[in-house]
C-alpha cells in the first residue's frame, strides 16, 4: 500500500511538472490604446500632457522551457507630443516604435493571467506638425516636427514599463515610457511674416535638452 501511494505521488508529481512546464512558446496580439504624452526641455521645461493613440502588433517568446518567461517585442504606431505652455509650443509627433521587454507571468487559475513588463523601446519619428510661437507673435508658426527643418530629432530611445491583467485571450495594460536621449534642436523660422518685420530674416530657435514622456492604457487580443 505505501508502495502504491508513493507511485501515484510520483506520477502526479511528474504530471503537475508537465503541466506546469507547458506554455505556449509562441504568443501574437495586437493592441489599441490611449496615450497621455509630454515633452520636457531645460530646467524649467514644464509642458501638459497631449491625448494620443497607439496601435500595433505584439509577439512574445518563450524564454524558457520550465518559467512564463517571455521577450515581448511588436511594432506600434503611436502618437505623443506636448500638450502646450512649453516656450507656448504645441507638438503632435507620429511615431514608429519598436519595444523590447521582458515579462513574467502569473496565472490565477484557468483563464486570468497577471504579468508586469520591464524593457526599453526605440522610436522613429515619420510625422507630425509643430504649432509654435517663440518671439512672442500674434500668430503661432507651424512647423514639421521632424526633419531637417524640424523641431525634433528622428529618434527616441527609452524605458517602458507595464503591468497587464488578461482574461482568456483579452488583455489590459497600463504603462510608462520615458527616453533617455535629447530629442530637440535648433529651428529655422523664417520670420519675414511677421506685423513689425519688413524684411526677411532667419532665427535660430529650438527646444533644448528635450525629453519624451509618456503614460498608456492599452487593450488587446492574443490570438
Amino acid at each position: 500500500m505505501k508502495k502504491l501511494f508513493f507511485a501515484v505521488l510520483g506520477v502526479a508529481f511528474l504530471a503537475g511538472n508537465v503541466v506546469a512546464q507547458d506554455y505556449d512558446k509562441n504568443i501574437y496580439g495586437v493592441r489599441v490604446g490611449l496615450n497621455a504624452a509630454k515633452l520636457t526641455a531645460g530646467d524649467d521645461g514644464h509642458s501638459t500632457t497631449k491625448p494620443g493613440f497607439h496601435i500595433g502588433g505584439v509577439y512574445e517568446r518563450l524564454l524558457m522551457p520550465s518559467k512564463p518567461l517571455y521577450l515581448e517585442t511588436g511594432l506600434n504606431l503611436t502618437l505623443k507630443g506636448s500638450g502646450g505652455t512649453m516656450s507656448d509650443v504645441r507638438l503632435s509627433a507620429l511615431y514608429v516604435e519598436i519595444p523590447i521587454m521582458v515579462n513574467y507571468k502569473f496565472y490565477a487559475g484557468e483563464h486570468w493571467v497577471f504579468y508586469p513588463s520591464a524593457g526599453f523601446y526605440y522610436a522613429l519619428g515619420v510625422g507630425g506638425t509643430c504649432d509654435a510661437n517663440f518671439l512672442g507673435a500674434n500668430d503661432f508658426y507651424t512647423v514639421d516636427s521632424f526633419g531637417k527643418n524640424g523641431i525634433l530629432k528622428r529618434s527616441d530611445f527609452g524605458m517602458r514599463f507595464a503591468g497587464t491583467v488578461q482574461w482568456r485571450r483579452f488583455s489590459l495594460s497600463l504603462g510608462y515610457e520615458f527616453g533617455f536621449i535629447n530629442v530637440g534642436q535648433d529651428l529655422k523660422l523664417d520670420t519675414s511674416n511677421l506685423e513689425d518685420d519688413d524684411t526677411q530674416f532667419l532665427n535660430r530657435m529650438g527646444v533644448s535638452d528635450a525629453k519624451t514622456g509618456n503614460f498608456f492604457v492599452s487593450i488587446g487580443f492574443h490570438f
